[in-house]
């Protein structure tokens, strides 16, 4: 199901961010991050989800987001809603993609994928109603993309893990990817969120063509 709102503002502010804690050190390779070690989220050391993906072969389920890496990390299967929002001129202001249990969905997806163009007096994670941790996050950086990035678990001791997200910021764009609490994840939680929202900064942040679509973000107009 797609779902299309036009919207009517038009001016993005910048992610203020606070609490900052670490910060992580590059490794090489375009689209790659500090592998995180096994954490106290009890998830395996390193991440399943890849911090790069192959347009040819990664499945596509949303435009722009590689949704066979998030498959690959959720222990339970997902069908995948498409969501876009549109500004005054039919840009594209946002595309959200919600993965919901596959059996017995509940009203909250299992996890979200979202990029878009930042709103003035709005976070990314609120403008992709993405699972919003309670707790002090962590930053992260992109190797060859000029942006920060933070990524947040809640303080949960729970055996099916913790609710969070990732968020990098680049300029006027950002992508989200998050994980509501009480849904297993293969790997390392942190790592794995971290990564996926690695994965799609090529085309949000670096003008590559977004998957789907053969055009660049800022040519994007009209439905897709």
């Amino acid at each position: 199901m797609v779902v299309v709102v036009r919207d009517r503002g038009g001016v993005w502010g910048r992610l203020t961010r606070t609490g900052v804690v670490v910060l992580l050190v590059v490794v090489v390779g375009a689209c790659s991050v500090l592998p995180w070690g096994g954490g106290d989220d009890g998830g395996d050391a390193g991440a399943v989800a890849p911090a790069s993906v192959s347009v040819e072969e990664a499945e596509f389920g949303c435009v722009g987001v590689p949704t066979s890496s998030f498959e690959a990390v959720l222990e339970e299967p997902v069908t995948f809603e498409q969501s876009v929002r549109y500004q005054d001129d039919w840009g594209i202001r946002y595309v959200n993609c919600n993965a919901y249990a596959a059996e017995g969905r509940s009203v909250s997806p299992v996890v979200i994928a979202s990029f878009g163009r930042m709103r003035s007096g709005e976070i990314p994670v609120n403008q992709a109603s993405a699972w919003q941790s309670g707790q002090e996050g962590e930053p992260f950086a992109v190797a060859g993309v000029d942006g920060e990035g933070e990524v947040a678990l809640d303080d949960y001791d729970g055996t099916t893990g913790p609710g969070g997200s990732a968020v990098f910021v680049c300029g006027d764009r950002y992508v989200v990817a998050s994980v509501h609490p009480g849904h297993g994840m293969r790997g390392d939680r942190r790592a794995n969120l971290v990564n996926l929202a690695a994965s799609m900064t090529p085309w949000v942040c670096q003008g590559e063509p977004v998957p789907g679509t053969g055009k660049r973000f800022e040519d994007l107009k009209g439905e897709l």
